[in-house]
């Protein structure tokens, strides 16, 4: 055939039989090479016979459904290669409806190896526009990226009720073995299906690149670089081992392990610039296709936390400054699709163009004119030039002026338009509509009238004090006693500070605590007005109050007197010289003194005593003496909110609520006209109930029956007269967990707990989406010499050495979501509604999985559900998660959630005032030259009342199941916890309010005395509201 001396005739009659005979061997055949013989002389028929009737060789019936056949069937293995290209042959020579449907079966189908070679042969016409349109014609694109992106599930092993120990040994070993082969087929399906991808867009021509991106090239495109991100990172892991951290060893790889993880490293970097090329080409085509890819982008779990550890790696500086031009484009497009939902139709179709900023989204920075540069005289040589000797002055290089940085615009010269907020255009009354739907900004409100409250502290305020008094260096005294100072009008002043200075910084204002020193005398003249700048003295750092990070400073200043200052101060913009004329503040790191520029800026929040002195100080001892002592005018009494309607839908419920109920009425009478009113009105068999009274923003109740009452009689009792302190009323009754068709009565800062509760308690109310489905975050690089990374570092690195090793950070990124920081402001506001009391509060950690720290910026940290994830389910499923992401409403996850030495202290969110401790808890590091890189989370939480938890629990899962300090009735509490000490009448004070008005929950860390499985060493918090917890900072740190 090859030397053209077979007549096409004669091979048509005598010899095309015999080779389509051969070719339809089947797997009993014991004859493979002579079928590969044989297909490889039917694909040199079709080059060498170009008559028209060479397509029959490949049509219906012909030697290319033969071939197929005999592939199909396994026999042809000898001849892989040749059928490859026979069918690559088949589709150019336009009998593409043979063969079509054959790959589309091998595709769907369940064999590994006809999956890869169809998309071989997908893959191979895909070089050219004139095979791509046959491709797209053919809908073989569409079946290719429509395939899984993730392997198939192994059935996991169960453990319950096992006997035979060896055989499930064996049988986890096996199943853990086909979990590896099925990853490693789909790793070599999915590399093929992202090369075909990356082929079609990069060769296709630009009218074809929307249909190519419409039959899913966007998702394989980020699915490929999240992979081939992994896997060089896990390429160059070692693998550790937890018997291995108590002798510090590591696994010794062989040299040909090391060289092959090397090899594959390489390839994969290769990879990785192809697909992100293909991804910057599909971004320039903009419309459609790069709608599709923002989406795909953001769809895609994980792909932005990989492209973030990217940036890490300085060992690979391609792949690093690919992974940061890809992040910025992609971030930069997705915060453009975001923008346009605070837009209405009218302003999104005719954009009207902001008249201050003309349309430029930025506006010239006051301080510098724009320049970016701030100038003034050498301090040094006196604005001379000169040295007293004559020679030039070595700080200003001879020029008298020393230029820095501008600090107001950071050396931009510009910032974002306050008017527009940055988008170039303003908003009108419906865009603002549209941008309250998604979150609220808190207004200040009216100033407050001058007047403050000081109160004895409470168990966890003060162990956090002495905690801060140890970690701040302090060599003597100690917090001996703490009392809590509430000035409202300095809180409104530091707020109306803070939003002032945000424009400026961009974000919102650093905040720490300070220590000031001062005599006795002058102590109750701060807390009360404030610090007044007309008594400054000394000055010698610059003009300012003066606060010292190290408690000894300001033991100094106390003059003998056993009493301190704890202030929380605003930072904005560091100054660069004493005048302060370009900033608000400076950092005397040889001092350890904080220099803040104005008194709105501070905010006196405790008064502690830091030595016993038998000493009195006149008023300020009689003032500390009181329990409470308060200047602050009396509120008037809160009206009782009018009746709602009743809405119970369900045919009974074991659960009622009952409001709203008069506030100035102690709860003992509440109860008991309460219980009065139930025990006579119930039907008869029915009055087994435990009753509770829960005070909010309002006051109700919610009683638990013993069994279900049915809708009529429930809704019977709305008519029913309500004896409330001697006073005759209505009340409404209605079912505690919820009706579809009403509005949630347990939403707290617009959060309900019992949204994604199942089977604790769960509420079937209409809930609306998380406020956060519109957030978007963005991370700032925090100076790390400046005042605030210098907290942040010394108190990350006083729990060092971690039990893995000894920490060092590299970097800290200050987090910024607006609107997560509204909600956070919300619920500040509520607990000051509440507790009648401005929040105080305080920063811990939180460790996690590395990889879902985006999600975590975005939404802010999320109580657990008390389902158990299904794997099954699209948003909780496969991603290793014992508990569901998902609502009660998911009809994938339906599983209750079981104890597992889990959620020891509740279904809550739990974060540490020890880095060592949330360090435990981080996962996912990514390899940098030899070492591992976390992030940790520091958040601000607002404590609200603390309940301090001392002691064991009575069995391991007892509070598992407690999803709220409101889900706990009283006498739970004692019920599940064991005090340490048992001197003491109870788990309170006697003085303490009932469990449920307390906001967070506090464990106290028993060191020593510690019960694995019952108590904790080191002390942890937990909260059980999204917004109570606001990630402030990301710590980037090294092992």
């Amino acid at each position: 055939i090859r030397g053209e001396r077979l007549p096409y005739s004669v091979f048509a009659e005598e010899l095309l039989p015999t080779l389509v005979e051969v070719c339809s061997a089947r797997a009993d055949s014991d004859a493979p090479q002579p079928v590969g013989r044989a297909g490889l002389c039917l694909l040199e028929a079709t080059v060498h016979y170009p008559q028209s009737d060479v397509t029959e060789l490949l049509g219906a019936g012909g030697a290319g459904v033969a071939l197929l056949t005999a592939l199909e069937s396994g026999a042809a293995e000898a001849g892989t290669q040749v059928a490859r290209r026979a069918l690559r042959r088949a589709l150019r020579l336009g009998s593409s409806d043979v063969t079509a449907p054959r790959l589309c079966a091998w595709l769907q189908g369940e064999a590994p190896r006809l999956q890869v070679l169809a998309a071989e042969t997908i893959g191979q016409d895909a070089r050219d526009p004139d095979g791509i349109q046959r491709l797209l014609d053919a809908g073989l694109l569409g079946v290719l990226f429509g395939l899984p992106r993730k392997p198939s599930e192994v059935p996991v092993v169960s453990s319950k009720d096992v006997k035979d120990w060896k055989k499930f040994h064996e049988e986890t070993m096996q199943r853990e073995k086909l979990v590896q082969q099925k990853r490693e087929q789909f790793l070599k399906l999915a590399r093929v299906a992202a090369s075909v991808a990356i082929s079609a867009v990069q060769k296709a021509r630009p009218d074809q690149i929307p249909d190519i991106v419409e039959a899913g090239a966007n998702q394989w495109l980020c699915t490929a670089l999240e992979a081939e991100i992994s896997k060089v990172n896990k390429s160059n892991q070692r693998q550790y081992q937890w018997w291995h951290f108590a002798s510090r060893r590591l696994w010794d790889d062989s040299d040909d392990e090391r060289e092959t993880r090397e090899i594959d490293a390489t390839v994969s970097q290769d990879f990785f610039l192809d697909t992100a090329a293909a991804v910057v080409a599909v971004l320039a085509l903009g419309g459609e296709a790069e709608s599709a890819l923002v989406s795909a982008f953001t769809d895609v779990k994980g792909l932005r936390s990989e492209l973030r550890s990217m940036t890490y790696r300085k060992d690979m500086p391609e792949m690093q400054q690919m992974s940061r031009d890809l992040l910025d484009k992609l971030s930069e497009k997705q915060r453009e699709r975001q923008l346009e939902k605070l837009f209405c139709q009218r302003c999104t179709e005719s954009p009207p163009q902001c008249n201050r900023c003309k349309g430029t989204a930025f506006e010239n920075c006051y301080t510098c004119q724009g320049t970016g540069q701030f100038s003034t005289d050498c301090r040094y040589c006196g604005g001379s030039g000169q040295w007293k000797d004559g020679n030039p002055c070595g700080r200003c290089k001879g020029t008298g002026k020393y230029t820095a940085k501008c600090g107001k615009c950071k050396g931009e010269g510009k910032w974002s338009c306050q008017k527009c907020k940055g988008t170039g255009r303003p908003f009108c009354k419906a865009c603002d509509a549209l941008r309250r739907s998604g979150g609220r900004s808190l207004k200040l409100g009216p100033e407050p009238k001058p007047g403050v409250k000081i109160a004895e502290c409470g168990p966890a305020d003060v162990e956090m004090l002495q905690k801060m008094w140890k970690e701040r260096g302090a060599t003597g005294g100690t917090v001996v006693q703490a009392w809590s100072v509430d000035n409202p009008l300095l809180h409104w002043r530091q707020r109306k500070c803070i939003q002032d200075l945000k424009p400026s910084l961009g974000r919102a204002p650093d905040e720490l605590r300070g220590f000031h020193g001062t005599p006795a005398q002058n102590v109750l003249s701060i807390v009360q007005n404030g610090f007044d700048a007309g008594r400054r003295a000394g000055q010698a750092f610059g003009a300012g109050e003066y606060f010292a990070k190290n408690p000894d400073v300001s033991i100094g200043y106390c003059r003998g007197d056993p009493y301190m200052l704890v202030c929380q101060l605003c930072l904005g913009q560091e100054a660069s010289d004493p005048s302060l004329g370009n900033g608000d503040h400076i950092w005397v790191p040889s001092n350890q003194y904080y220099v803040i520029a104005t008194p709105e800026q501070v905010v006196p929040l405790y008064i502690i005593k830091w030595m016993d002195s038998p000493a009195t100080h006149g008023e300020l001892t009689e003032v500390l003496a009181q329990k409470e002592w308060s200047t602050l005018e009396s509120q008037g009494a809160r009206e009782v909110p009018p009746n709602r309607a009743a809405k119970m839908a369900a045919e009974s419920t074991d659960l009622l609520w009952i409001g709203y109920l008069d506030p100035q009425v102690e709860d003992s009478q509440l109860e008991s006209d309460l219980r009065t009113f139930l025990e006579a009105n119930l039907p008869e068999g029915r009055r087994d109930f435990r009753l509770q009274v829960v005070r909010g923003r309002y006051t109700q109740a919610k009683a638990r029956l013993a069994s279900p009452l049915e809708r009529e009689a429930v809704l019977a009792l709305c008519e029913k007269t309500f004896v409330e302190n001697g006073n005759e009323r209505t009340v409404t009754v209605d079912d505690g967990h919820g009706s579809p068709e009403m509005p949630c009565p347990r939403t707290i800062a617009q959060y309900c707990r019992g949204r994604n509760l199942r089977f604790v308690d769960p509420c079937w109310c209409q809930h609306q989406a998380l406020p956060t489905a519109t957030a978007m975050f963005q991370l700032e690089a925090v100076d790390i010499h400046g005042a605030k990374a210098d907290e942040i570092i010394s108190n990350f690195m006083k729990s060092g050495p971690f039990h893995d090793g000894q920490p060092r950070v590299v970097e800290i990124n200050a987090i910024q979501n607006d609107l997560l920081a509204q909600l956070h402001d919300r619920y500040k506001s509520y607990l000051k509604d509440k507790n009648k009391e401005e929040s105080k509060i305080v920063e811990l950690y939180h460790g996690t999985n590395n990889k879902i720290l985006d999600t975590l910026y975005t939404h802010g940290l999320q109580p657990p559900s008390d389902a158990a994830a299904c794997e099954e389910c699209p948003v909780s499923g496969g991603k290793g998660l014992s508990t569901s992401l998902c609502n009660n409403d998911c009809d994938k996850c339906t599983k209750r959630h079981c104890w597992d030495r889990c959620h020891m202290f509740g279904l809550g969110i739990y974060l540490a005032d020890l880095a060592a401790k949330s360090h435990r808890y981080c996962s996912e590091p990514v390899p940098q030259n030899g070492r591992r890189c976390f992030r940790m989370v520091l958040c601000s939480v607002a404590m609200g009342r603390a309940l301090e938890l001392k002691g064991h629990l009575k069995e391991g899962p007892c509070m598992h199941d407690v999803f709220s300090l409101r889900g706990l009735w009283k006498g739970d509490l004692e019920d599940k916890v064991t005090p340490v000490d048992t001197m003491k009448n109870g788990l309170l004070p006697k003085d303490a309010p009932p469990v449920e008005q307390h906001d967070l929950l506090f464990v106290k860390g028993l060191g020593a005395s510690c019960k694995p499985g019952f108590s904790v060493h080191n002390s942890e918090f937990i909260s059980f509201h999204p917004y109570q917890c606001l990630p402030r900072y990301e710590i980037v740190y090294e092992i």
